[in-house]
């Protein structure tokens, strides 16, 4: 009985990295969202398609995928819309490269 209890601690902990990866990839979507919701109430289209296209070449295309980033950009677009300051397209475009390291390589399969 030990060794199937050894078993089971030594997969759960195989499963912590994978965890760990998955929210921090959530972070990253989050982001994602927010920078293209500020991007879209500030009209920074190049901001927009390049965030678009990181969504659709970088990102595991699932429902809760999309469903997270949706929300993200509609919560910013509504906050930008609150009178904050939209950023210059070099500050954009810095956070943007940010997020882009944090993604999964193209075709990892992630």
């Amino acid at each position: 009985m030990t060794p199937r209890l050894i078993l089971l601690a030594c997969a759960g902990l195989l499963a912590l990295p994978a965890l760990g990866a998955e929210d921090g990839l959530a972070a990253t979507i989050d982001a994602l969202g927010q920078a293209n919701g500020q991007a879209l109430a500030c009209r920074q289209p190049d901001a927009v398609s390049r965030i678009k296209r990181l969504m659709i070449e970088r990102v595991p295309r699932t429902r809760d995928n999309g469903a997270r980033f949706e929300a993200a950009t509609q919560s910013a677009f509504l906050a930008q819309g609150q009178a904050a300051p939209c950023p210059d397209d070099a500050t954009l475009t810095t956070r943007i490269n940010a997020l882009e390291a944090r993604l999964p390589a193209p075709g990892s399969g992630s």
